[in-house]
């Protein structure tokens, strides 16, 4: 997308995670924003996980 958002899957393969817990996708797009690791270079990729039952 011409924001630099990807719909259709990541560009690159995984090299790390985090893991956050947040209200909304909303704000967690907003914390992403301010991650340092953007501002060395590198790009992140935020989805939503799935609740899984056992």
């Amino acid at each position: 997308n011409p924001d630099g958002s990807v719909t259709s899957g990541g560009k690159t393969s995984m090299s790390g995670f985090t893991i956050i817990e947040t209200d909304s996708m909303e704000s967690a797009l907003d914390m992403a924003k301010r991650c340092p690791f953007l501002e060395v270079g590198g790009s992140l990729e935020v989805s939503e996980l799935m609740q899984m039952s056992y």
